[in-house]
């Protein structure tokens, strides 16, 4: 907190404000506000970059009208806030309620489309020199 002049409790504030801006439910923005304001990943993108096999198998274990968690048109959004070079993000649920360790042992069993493009758009579109 210190680094950014802001106090933990502040900084956490940010953090979880700008998070919960992404809940449809909860948010007076509109689709073209929010992807002004938030990086995104549509849903062309997510194919490409995980490929082909690993698109079908996430569709077929989480239908479109099931995996839309924070989404914004056909753009899965990726929460966060940016200070300067630090940006700190809310990584997404796996979309496993109540058994997160199905996904280390059942090998059908995918990650939901927001969590794929959440570390996707990490690794392709932020250019970060660290993940902590």
């Amino acid at each position: 907190g210190d680094a950014l002049d802001l106090d933990p409790e502040s900084l956490l504030r940010r953090v979880k404000e700008a998070d919960e801006r992404l809940d449809g439910a909860k948010t007076p923005l509109s689709v073209g506000e929010i992807l002004e304001s938030t990086p995104s990943v549509s849903d062309e993108d997510l194919a490409k970059w995980i490929g082909e096999d690993n698109s079908a198998r996430i569709e077929k274990q989480w239908p479109k009208q099931r995996s839309r968690i924070k989404a914004a048109g056909d753009n899965l959004l990726v929460g966060g806030v940016e200070f300067g070079n630090v940006w700190i993000g809310v990584q997404p649920p796996l979309g496993l309620t109540g058994d997160p360790m199905r996904l280390m042992f059942e090998r059908d069993t995918t990650p939901h489309p927001q969590y794929a493009a959440f570390y996707r758009w990490i690794e392709t579109s932020l250019d970060a020199h660290a993940v902590v």
